[in-house]
């Protein structure tokens, strides 16, 4: 996979219920990216209509599940240029309810905790999987 060129700031949205979890990510991630963090209570369609804005999509499985978005199959029908550039957060990737999930939508599962090095990395491989469909 093609990776982005070095000190290239990618525009990542952040989404998390835990404002301790998003706090750390968001401070992780600012080192080397421009970061639109946001929590429980707000409305995500507005930040999905201006998905093609975002390099890179993160939220937590539990959220992206629960409903509080709406139907997650339904959103990534909506919105199907999502799928390539965001991956799911989860406490419990090992859980059969998550990994079915993730295998029916291809949207990628990565396991929380995860270090700065990774999601760095996972944020620029993202990336590249967005601007590699936009070719």
């Amino acid at each position: 996979m093609d990776t982005l060129p070095p000190g290239k700031r990618l525009h990542v949205l952040l989404i998390d219920d835990d404002p301790l979890v998003l706090r750390a990510l968001e401070r992780a991630l600012a080192l080397r990216h421009e970061v639109t963090a946001i929590g429980t209570g707000v409305d995500i369609a507005p930040f999905f209509e201006r998905s093609q804005l975002y390099d890179a999509v993160l939220c937590d499985f539990s959220l992206w599940v629960s409903g509080t978005f709406g139907s997650s199959p339904a959103l990534l029908r909506r919105w199907p240029a999502l799928a390539p550039r965001m991956a799911l957060l989860t406490g419990d990737p090992h859980n059969k309810r998550v990994t079915d999930f993730a295998n029916e939508t291809n949207v990628r599962l990565v396991g929380k905790p995860i270090g700065v090095a990774a999601l760095l990395r996972l944020v620029d491989e993202l990336a590249a999987n967005a601007a590699a469909g936009r070719n």
